[in-house]
């Protein structure tokens, strides 16, 4: 059935984030299950009153599906999707799975989405302890404890040796607080430039990878994220060969250098596929062990599920655990920030209170 659409001048592509990806494939898989073709599903998409895609990219959707051009090609040409997903609409057309792929990448996208949420709740916590932490530091005690070292002469009293040298620190911090303050925007300034400009950030996020990944808990959201490729790729109908080609060609920086292109290559020599997966570290041996039952047994679809829950909540809990131990110290530290001003300047005063009395 062919429609009339208006044309749209189209400004330079971007990116859709995941919370439109799987709005856009969670669409995509019923439109198509009700039994829409591939052109009628995007001039659905054109008569919705909002679009969280830009309108012109969902035209040349329509137009170029219309003309008889494959849905990878149409969807490549808009530059809004990730490789990744184009790599599985490529494996869904050219083996009838269509709708089950779109399916598949909407429960991917909505579990990576998870773990992203779960990641910056894990640090906003802790990054606001530490920014009052550091208020306390550099703001309340310079102005605070001055106050009490006027009214220890005031009052007439022999201020502690103890108290005498926070007195002097406070004094020392609060004289180079500006200084201070002036180096932590100067590097907060700094992150957000990096986070403006592509190559620098995307630089910066690759050395950043590769300390955190080496890490446990980089090293378990990774097997997770491995895991949950994995599945995505062999339930949309790629074989394994396929569906490791697709992780490099997108997603090998992620892994660490060489890793899964030296998986590949061990796989190519004639090591198991499980073996292979363990030695390049994308895999523990347990869950290396449980994918070679998988693999032997003919079930590799099921067990693949089962590795994609499990991967999932032990990184989960990596990332709950590293936080319980940041959090804890900053409070902590909060803590005796705290005592040390109550030891050296409340008790102190409450004697000389005490002696006036």
């Amino acid at each position: 059935m062919k429609h009339t659409v208006e044309k749209t001048e189209k400004s330079g592509p971007k990116k859709l984030k995941n919370p439109e990806l799987i709005a856009f494939c969670s669409e995509m898989s019923l439109y198509l299950r009700a039994g829409n073709p591939v052109p009628e599903c995007f001039y659905i998409f054109l008569k919705q009153e909002k679009h969280y895609m830009p309108k012109a990219s969902v035209v040349e959707l329509y137009s170029e599906t219309e003309m008889g051009t494959s849905l990878y090609e149409a969807m490549g040409l808009t530059g809004i999707f990730p490789d990744h997903l184009l790599a599985m609409v490529d494996a869904g057309e050219r083996t009838g799975h269509l709708e089950e792929v779109f399916k598949n990448l909407s429960e991917y996208y909505d579990r990576l989405d998870r773990t992203q949420r779960s990641l910056q709740s894990a640090v906003l916590y802790p990054a606001i302890l530490l920014a009052v932490t550091i208020v306390v530091v550099l703001v309340i005690m310079p102005e605070v404890l001055p106050i009490y070292g006027q009214a220890f002469s005031q009052l007439g009293g022999t201020m502690p040796a103890f108290t005498f040298a926070l007195l002097n620190i406070t004094q020392a911090v609060g004289s180079a607080r500006w200084y201070i303050l002036g180096v932590l925007g100067a590097i907060i300034a700094a992150g957000g430039l990096i986070a403006l400009i592509r190559p620098w950030r995307e630089a910066f996020l690759e050395r950043f990878r590769r300390r955190f990944y080496r890490r446990k808990t980089g090293r378990k959201l990774n097997s997770a994220f491995f895991v949950s490729l994995l599945s995505l790729g062999v339930s949309g109908g790629l074989d394994i060969d396929d569906t490791m080609k697709m992780i490099e060609d997108s997603f090998s920086s992620r892994f660490g250098p060489n890793a899964v292109t030296g998986c590949r290559q061990d796989i190519a020599g004639g090591m198991g596929f499980a073996k292979a997966v363990e030695k390049a570290g994308l895999l523990s041996p347990v869950d290396s062990s449980v994918l070679e039952t998988g693999i032997v047994s003919g079930n590799l679809d099921t067990v693949l599920d089962e590795l994609t829950a499990r991967t999932e909540n032990e990184a989960r809990y990596a990332i709950d655990k590293t936080v319980g131990a940041v959090e804890p110290a900053i409070v902590l530290v909060m803590a005796v920030i705290v005592g040390v001003m109550l030891v050296a300047v409340m008790f102190p005063l409450l004697g000389i209170m005490s002696a006036i009395s």
